[in-house]
């Protein structure tokens, strides 16, 4: 029932997390992404990727505005024939020019053209237009985006133009596009550049492409790096993409494929940097159109270099660590020439002092993310929706299954292990486990959830049992009683209980010679005589009917301290009874005492209001047959093996195994000879003597048998159990028993 209450409990916790994650999504945007890169930390950008600073030391040293638009264009194609000098394989303006300036823009262009390399930005503008019915009557407005070139000269000489939009500030900046839908699905910045910077291998790209697409086999077999217009680079990305949108799983078969016949293309076999470059091209060409931002660090992570020192230094790679060849040039304003215009973006890494990242740093970051195809990547929304499912039902079983500290340490060690493979998958393959709905929400509510809820239950139970015990049992018991159990027993009902059955021998005459008060007198101080040794072993009187006592010991589960409270207890009983008998005003009471333990139903018998608190079951009636087996044998204390078994405060011998009337299954039945270390050698030897003449019975040894039982009573005067065997050897051997006996005694009467 525990389990079932607790599986229940789990899958609640689960479907919270699942209901509440399209309401949490932004907080797991906002909060988990941003714990997990702090987590990792700041990482080494590509050393391809290199930001040429439009800052305030190079407008000072050259003597220039401090906006960057306004500074000669002569000095970006100065730029721009540097850069060329410098290997560098793709030069990206993150600056606007709409403004015609003839003279300053054919030198410009003059240096693009030379390079075929440069991506100059577009500016992207918002237009409201009216929308009008039928009737020729204004509805409404529609948001339109379009696209502003930059001058033609430069549009024109450039390799390709390309916007690139990026949400701004309040909101932390997560992603960027890789085209802008809105705007006629128009490759942005990032793409354009990196398609230039990785024409080395477009063709092999191509040729990879027209495998899987026979069909656009006539149109791209003769594809170029790039197209000769930049007005047609939009255009060949956009039917390539297409591609790749129709056939979602074609970009896995690419690579798939490259990793197994890269060594057939027509080129031959690629070196590794060109086939990284293949794979990336590949993954760029199958990404969504919005990304997440592997963010790399702060602002100042990429390599920067100032303006004036690009183009007034000599040439070469080494003067600014460089490498020798294939760069990716990024040219933007830097945080210093920003104080009127904002063009920083609040990243996880901005500086508690302000400092953002800059529109060239993101636009670099987006680069480098497509150049090592390490973008962020959520998981799948499906896989998602399971990893929150499984860590609700797993915290659930946690917390409702184990005790409150085992449940807050189990709690914890799961959100430790999950937070700490999350944070290795999104370090080493820049995948994003969720983490606030496991961790910041389900964890809690399965934790402090369980936690209310055993407390209920607890409560529940003790009022539950406060008023079935008030039926029978005054309040000192049954706060004992409720502190002795713990409350997954008594609500479930099943305890392992070790119960004590007592009958009086001489009850029958003695209360045909009492009249009804003085036998009542009497009656209560043998019980108190009988009920004290009880209750010093931590037993409990459950019933007195006549002369017998029902007393029983109640755990979990077995255990040999409380069987062996409950031996010592049968000891002290006929310790009691025997000065009972000796007391002045006594009446000797010989007490017969049957002791057996196992798992038995503890709770309310009855009906309509009358109940008896009394265990129930076959353990029940298998002691209180071991109790009449005393009159057979000649005893008084007799206890079952399941009871003796581990206790070692006690001497006992074994009398046998029997097969109680209306059983099937033999008990083996000890007598209680003493506590150990009190037994004299006298007793040793009657118990060593009698061992062996119950082997010898059990092998069928009669003689044997009979000699050894003989010798017990000649060593003791009398001894029942030995007397016994002697009586009912004969008929075993006038009778043997069956083949597969070993030596069980059946009975027919209680």
């Amino acid at each position: 029932m525990a389990v079932k209450k607790a599986l229940v409990a789990a899958l609640f916790i689960a479907a919270v997390g699942v209901l509440l994650f399209p309401w949490l999504l932004r907080v797991e945007e906002d909060m988990g992404l941003a714990l997990l890169f702090r987590l990792r930390g700041a990482k080494c950008p590509p050393a391809q990727v290199c930001i040429v600073a439009l800052d305030k030391a190079s407008a000072n040293a050259m003597g220039l505005p401090d906006k960057p638009y306004l500074w000669p264009r002569s000095l970006y194609g100065l730029l721009v024939d540097k850069l060329n000098a410098l290997g560098a394989a793709v030069i990206v303006f993150d600056l606007f020019f709409e403004e015609s300036r003839p003279e300053e823009d054919r030198v410009f262009a003059s240096a693009m053209e030379k390079g075929c390399n440069v991506v100059l930005c577009h500016s992207i503008q918002q237009l409201s237009v009216p929308i009008r019915s039928a009737e020729g009557k204004e509805i409404g407005f529609a948001n339109l985006e379009t696209l502003k070139t930059p001058v033609d000269a430069l549009a024109i000489s450039a390799a390709a133009v390309a916007p690139f939009p990026l949400p701004r500030i309040p909101l932390r900046l997560n992603r960027f596009w890789t085209v802008k839908e809105t705007a006629g699905d128009v490759p942005t910045l990032p793409v354009a550049a990196f398609q230039i910077f990785a024409k080395d291998v477009y063709p092999e790209f191509l040729e990879l492409l027209v495998r899987f697409c026979p069909d656009e086999a006539e149109r791209f077999k003769a594809g170029l790096a790039r197209p000769q217009k930049a007005g047609e680079f939009a255009d060949r990305i956009r039917d390539v993409r297409r591609l790749f949108l129709l056939d979602p799983s074609l970009s896995g078969r690419m690579l798939e494929a490259l990793e197994s016949e890269s060594y057939r293309l027509s080129n031959g076999t690629l070196d590794q940097a060109r086939l990284q470059g293949l794979r990336s091209l590949i993954r760029m060409y199958g990404q969504p159109p919005d990304c997440y931002l592997n963010h790399y660090g702060p602002a100042g992570t990429f390599r920067t270099i100032s303006f004036y020192k690009m183009i007034q230094t000599l040439a070469d790679p080494l003067n600014f660590g460089l490498p020798e060849s294939r760069t990716a040039f990024f040219v933007g304003m830097s945080e210093s020439l920003r104080p009127q215009r904002k063009d920083g973006f609040d990243t996880v890494f901005s500086l508690s002092s302000g400092e953002d990242v800059s529109g060239v740093e993101i636009a670099a970051t987006s680069f480098a993310n497509l150049l090592q195809g390490n973008s962020v990547e959520p998981l799948p929304m499906l896989l998602r929706l399971l990893v929150i499912t499984c860590s609700g039902v797993v915290l659930g079983l946690i917390c409702f299954l184990l005790p409150a500290f085992p449940a807050a340490a189990g709690a914890l060690a799961f959100g430790g292990v999950y937070l700490l493979f999350a944070w290795y998958r999104f370090d080493h393959a820049a995948v994003w486990w969720p983490l606030m709905i496991p961790l910041g929400i389900q964890l809690p509510v399965a934790f402090f959830g369980s936690v209310l809820w055993k407390y209920g239950r607890v409560q529940k139970e003790r009022r539950r049992m406060r008023e079935a015990f008030g039926y029978y049992l005054p309040d000192g018991v049954v706060d004992g009683l409720l502190q002795d159990l713990s409350v997954d027993e008594v609500s479930s009902g099943v305890v392992y209980g070790i119960c004590l059955f007592t009958d009086a021998e001489s009850y029958t005459s003695l209360s045909e010679s009492m009249d009804p008060q003085s036998l009542n007198r009497f009656m209560n101080r043998y019980f108190d005589a009988l009920f004290e040794p009880v209750r010093r072993h931590g037993g409990l009187v459950v019933e007195v009917i006549g002369d017998g006592m029902l007393a029983m010991w109640t755990t979990a589960r077995p255990e040999a301290d409380v069987c062996e409270e409950a031996c010592l207890a049968v000891l002290e009983i006929n310790e009691a009874v025997e000065s009972f008998g000796c007391s002045p005003e006594g009446v000797a009471m010989p007490t017969r005492i049957g002791l057996h333990g196992g798992y038995i139903y503890l709770g309310n018998v009855g009906a309509r209001g009358r109940y008896a608190y009394r265990p129930v079951g076959d353990i029940v009636n298998t002691a209180s047959r071991i109790e009449g087996l005393n009159k057979f044998l000649s005893t008084k204390r007799l206890v079952s093996e399941a009871v003796l078994g581990e206790v070692e405060a006690v001497i006992a011998r074994e009398v046998g195994s029997f097969v109680f009337a209306g059983k099937s299954q033999p008990v083996r039945v000890f007598e209680l000879l003493g506590r150990r270390g009190e037994a004299d050698d006298l007793v040793l030897s009657l118990c060593n003597v009698f061992e062996r003449g119950l082997k010898a019975f059990r092998r069928r040894d009669w003689e044997e048998a009979l000699r050894l039982f003989a010798e017990c009573i000649g060593m003791r005067g009398e001894d029942g159990p030995s007397r016994y065997y002697m009586g009912i050897i004969p008929g075993c051997i006038a009778s043997p028993p069956a083949e597969g006996w070993k030596g069980e005694i059946s009975l027919d009467r209680k």
